[in-house]
This record gives C-alpha cells, sequence and structure tokens, in this order.
C-alpha cells in the first residue's frame, strides 16, 4: 500500500510541474497541491520517502508555496531527509563511477559515517573497488557489492543504516530493463526529466508509440531506430514499443532520439540503464552518417536533470 502511495504522489508531482503558471486562482493545481498535502501529512507518508527526485520535488514544491504552519515540523524532516538522501546517493553514485578517485568517495563516505583513516589507502592499495566497477552489473548491484566489502574487510555495516537500505530501495525502483531518462523542453524554455520506456518484441520492425505527446517524439525514436539497425545493434525483426512519463503536448520530442536509442540497446542488452544518468540528444542522418545533434534549453535540462537525482548528463559534443 505504502509503494502505490508513493507512486501516487510521484504522478501528482508530475501533474503539478506540467502545470502552467500563473498558478493562482488555478483550480486544478490546488486540487493537485492539496491531494499532495493530504498524502504527505495526514497519511505521514512523508516518514517512508527515500526516493531524492520525489524530495527534491518537494522542496521546491514548498519554497514556492508554504502548507499550513501546522506542519512546520513535518516540512523540516523533509528537508533533513532531502539532504541525507542526497548525501547517500552521491557516495552511491561515486561507487560505480569511473571518474571518481578512491579519496573523494571516502569523502562522500564520511558524510554519512566516519570511516577508519586509512580507508582511502587501502582501498586504493587493494583494488577492490576497481574490480567491482568493472563489473558488468547493475548499478545496485555495485553498490550492494561494496557494503559488502565494507563490511568484509573493514567491518563497516551500511546495511544497518534505515536511510542506507531507504535509499538502495528507491535506486532499486528506478532501475528497470529498458527505461531511460530523457530530458525535454517547451517553446517557453521550461524542462523536465521524463522516463522513457522501450521494450523489444518479435515482430515486423514496426515502432508502437504509446505516448500522448508531440508528433516529433515518434519521427525522434523513429530516427534513432533506423539509426541503431544500420549500425547493426538490432536485427529488424524487432517491433519497438515505447511510452513516456508525460501526457503533455507541449513538450519537443526530438531531443528524445538519444535516450531512444540507449533504451534500445540496453533493452536488446537486457540490462539496466543507471538511474543516475539523462540523455538529451536528437539523433539525425547527415549525408551518409548517422550523427547527435544539438539540442535546445541545456541549462534547463541540466537543472531539470539534477532536480530528478541525476549525476551525469549525456548531450551532444555540439552544445
Amino acid at each position: 500500500m505504502m509503494d502505490a502511495d508513493i507512486q501516487r504522489l510521484d504522478k501528482l508531482l508530475t501533474e503539478i510541474q506540467l502545470a502552467d503558471p500563473p498558478y493562482e486562482g488555478s483550480v486544478g493545481r490546488e486540487d493537485l497541491y492539496q491531494d499532495i498535502c493530504r498524502l504527505l501529512f495526514d497519511a505521514q507518508l512523508y516518514q517512508s520517502i527515500w526516493s531524492e527526485p520525489t524530495l527534491n520535488h518537494l522542496e521546491r514544491l514548498f519554497e514556492n508555496e508554504k502548507p499550513s504552519e501546522l506542519f512546520q515540523v513535518e516540512l523540516e524532516e523533509i528537508q533533513r531527509r532531502a539532504i541525507a538522501v542526497r548525501d547517500i546517493n552521491d557516495f552511491f553514485f561515486s561507487i560505480g563511477d569511473q571518474e571518481t578517485a578512491v579519496g573523494e568517495l571516502c569523502k562522500f563516505l564520511s558524510r554519512i559515517i566516519l570511516p577508519p583513516e586509512d580507508l582511502d589507502s587501502r582501498l586504493d592499495a587493494s583494488g577492490r573497488l576497481q574490480e567491482i566497477r568493472n563489473q558488468d552489473a547493475s548499478t545496485s548491484a555495485k553498490i550492494e557489492l561494496f557494503l559488502e566489502l565494507l563490511m568484509d574487510d573493514y567491518k563497516l555495516d551500511l546495511t544497518k543504516n534505515d536511510a542506507i537500505r531507504g535509499c538502495l530501495s528507491s535506486l532499486k525502483s528506478r532501475e528497470t530493463v529498458g527505461k531511460v531518462i530523457s530530458l525535454l523542453v517547451r517553446e517557453t524554455g521550461q524542462a523536465i526529466a521524463a522516463s522513457l520506456h522501450v521494450k523489444l518484441q518479435p515482430g515486423s520492425g514496426q515502432v508502437l508509440c504509446h505516448v500522448k505527446g508531440a508528433d516529433d517524439f515518434k519521427d525522434a525514436v523513429d530516427r534513432a531506430y533506423s539509426a541503431m539497425r544500420e549500425k547493426g545493434f538490432l536485427s529488424g525483426t524487432e517491433d519497438i514499443l515505447y511510452s513516456l512519463d508525460l501526457t503533455d503536448a507541449r513538450y519537443h520530442g526530438s531531443s528524445l532520439g538519444l535516450a531512444a536509442a540507449v533504451g534500445m540497446h540496453d533493452a536488446k542488452q537486457n540490462i539496466a540503464t543507471d538511474p543516475y544518468t539523462a540523455f538529451s540528444g536528437e539523433v539525425n542522418l547527415v549525408g551518409q552518417e548517422w550523427t547527435i545533434q544539438s539540442v535546445s534549453g541545456v541549462i534547463e535540462k541540466l537543472t531539470a536533470a539534477k532536480r530528478s537525482g541525476c549525476r551525469r548528463v549525456f548531450i551532444p559534443r555540439a552544445n
């Protein structure tokens, strides 16, 4: 029941992001806001949220529109939890990130628990972290392997920490084969991070759209499919089914192409895309070569990615 309530909360937060300013006097938006407050405070759902995207969106919502002063204690708890969850996800991301030095990882860990003074040198010397990073495993699996390493070799048991367990569970819920975070923007400049879901099934090479949105969504996915077929990643006998956690035609979909290509590749390989990573890029044919072309609203998209808990964003080199 709790998971269903959190899913409902996330849906309400997505809907309220899609509302247009000015918000004053908007009956529909006020209804959404009241529904969010009832879930959080009346049902005390705020005590069970470990999702960074959810907490970030709540922080932003309540910065602009304060609920009743009766909920001041609950708001402070949401803020404390959001800070703790961001620290944990910084640590989690650093475990799998090849670019993060061991010393930097230990700094992230020190925000959560006091590690042994020589942990960074011992980790560096053992090479165990690099072994975990090099494994062909999901992000959450690498995190679990590293937590086991800390327990077995250094007697640091982080799994007793409720926040660690909650954040890992939340991460796993966002880690699904064929699910990719795509960054989209409106003509007004407003950007959003939306989950693109890609499924491959035996067929005749059709692209089947399950998105109520701008017409260029399907065009972008069609081009990505053609590129993936020509490059040999797909055979051409698969049908591509895709949907998006978004039902607003005012968002443009040409920059959806890169995320669609990644989703097709990962669905074909049956691997889950890193939930800390977002994508924005247009796949198009230039002469005889498929290329990733520049996109609009990059600054706004990076802001939306950060708000959704992403630590890495792939954008075209031309941007």
